[in-house]
């Protein structure tokens, strides 16, 4: 039961603490106005958030080998709640809140990122002892489950208000308080250990100590690194068109706020089930086919969306379009990083080797941002201020590319480390 509880706290912890900081997936015009931002300004803030995270990932892994689990995620869970207080007091204020926001995603790039990540991590593995895929899985879509039942409650939330702002501060208490009860949760269930090694050296396979220089600079002249971190980079590119589903619902097919809304819920409700559903298949077909499948399905997906009209008349087609596509995005999210096993990547670097992966592969947090806000402006008719359909279909366009170098990157990986999948798949029958 304990350890049934244990879970619990992770998956709480790991489905709320990043709401805040992503609100924008399901209000982001709502946001624009209570918080007198522009485009490009909210482009800029989701940027500066990606970039101080990626800064963030060495130094966490550095943090949660020296303290507890329990303690630094207890700490990031509570400290992130008390953000979600003071951005609740700026959809209030008078002006542009650009400067507050600014510092604010910065803070939460600490408490999601430096003092979290790397901490949940380490507690999973703990937690799932020899049989880590099916303890990754269940985290991953227990996380879904619980983000989509939160957003699903903020959506009602939202509108049992008349005003849009006092409406948003409502959802921004709703995830403010689910932070505050999972760090409660963190520090009573999950159980109190000790750092891991706290050298700055590992052994290589000849016994001798190396440096984490010298270490990375291994890894980095390894083909599999660089293909591991192009599939991490448009898979995870992919992933961002989850945040683009309710504006576009709004503006190309003509959907109420709510609506809209409800639709991005759809994504998360997909990723509750098919990160798992995926891991399954993977063992029996192979990750490398189920990963490259995955991308063409958002190939055609993103495709559909840039080359159709829309409208209210075909509603239809948009929610049918947008539960394939999350099955394709949430299928990659639960595999990419299983392909690296059969890889050449040494596994007593397999933790370095993640974090180098995840500094390329996550810069989409940055690039992302800015290049929706610079179309944005690009086709924006400066009389009315409409932004034209030319902005949806660009950048639907280039998700679709993104996703074809990713299916090409997954194919070449699949090429270099042939003999570990079929290892792999020979372990699996």
């Amino acid at each position: 039961m304990k350890n049934t509880l244990t879970f619990v706290a992770l998956v709480l912890s790991g489905g709320s603490i990043y709401n805040l900081s992503y609100l924008r997936g399901s209000f982001e015009r709502v946001m624009l106005d209570a918080l007198h931002l522009n485009d490009t300004e909210l482009g800029q803030i989701s940027a500066l958030l990606g970039l101080a995270s990626l800064i963030c990932y060495f130094p966490g892994g550095w943090l949660a080998d020296r303290f507890s689990s329990r303690l630094l995620l207890s700490l990031s869970c509570v400290l992130t709640g008390l953000g979600g207080f003071y951005m609740m007091s700026l959809t209030g204020a008078e002006g542009s809140t650009y400067t507050e926001m600014m510092g604010l995603h910065v803070f939460w790039s600490i408490t999601s990122i430096l003092t979290y990540w790397a901490a949940l991590i380490k507690a999973t593995q703990d937690w799932g002892a020899e049989k880590q895929g099916v303890a990754f899985g269940l985290l991953d879509s227990g996380r879904g489950l619980v983000q989509v039942l939160l957003t699903t409650l903020s959506i009602w939330v939202f509108s049992q208000y008349s005003d849009q702002g006092e409406g948003l501060s409502g959802v921004m208490a709703v995830h403010t308080v689910a932070c505050l009860l999972s760090g409660l949760a963190c520090w009573v269930y999950i159980p109190e250990s000790s750092g891991s090694e706290r050298t700055g050296s590992t052994p290589d396979l000849k016994g001798e100590e190396t440096s984490t220089l010298d270490d990375l600079l291994q890894l980095i002249r390894l083909p599999a690194v660089w293909l591991m971190g192009a599939i991490v980079f448009t898979a995870y590119g992919s992933y961002w068109s989850t945040f683009t589903f309710a504006r576009y619902a709004e503006e190309v097919y003509g959907l109420e706020t709510e609506s809209a809304a409800y639709l991005s819920t759809v994504a998360m409700w997909v990723r509750s089930l098919m990160p798992l559903i995926a891991g399954v298949i993977a063992d029996r077909l192979g990750r490398v086919r189920v990963v490259s499948v995955s991308f063409m399905l958002c190939v055609a997906c993103f495709c559909a969306f840039a080359f159709t009209a829309g409208g209210a008349s075909l509603s239809w087609l948009l929610f049918a379009n947008v539960v394939i596509l999350s099955f394709g995005i949430f299928a990659l999210r639960g595999v990419y990083f299983a392909l690296m096993k059969g890889t050449n990547i040494p596994a007593r670097l397999s933790g370095l080797a993640v974090g180098v992966v995840s500094l390329i592969g996550f810069t989409p947090d940055i690039i992302v941002p800015l290049f929706k806000g610079a179309l944005v402006e690009a086709y924006t008719n400066p009389s009315t201020g409409v932004v034209d359909m030319a902005y949806h279909q660009v950048f639907f366009a280039t998700l679709a590319v993104t996703a074809l170098l990713g299916a090409v990157a997954t194919i070449a990986l699949g090429r270099l480390s042939g003999e570990g999948e079929e290892r792999a798949l020979s372990g699996a029958s």
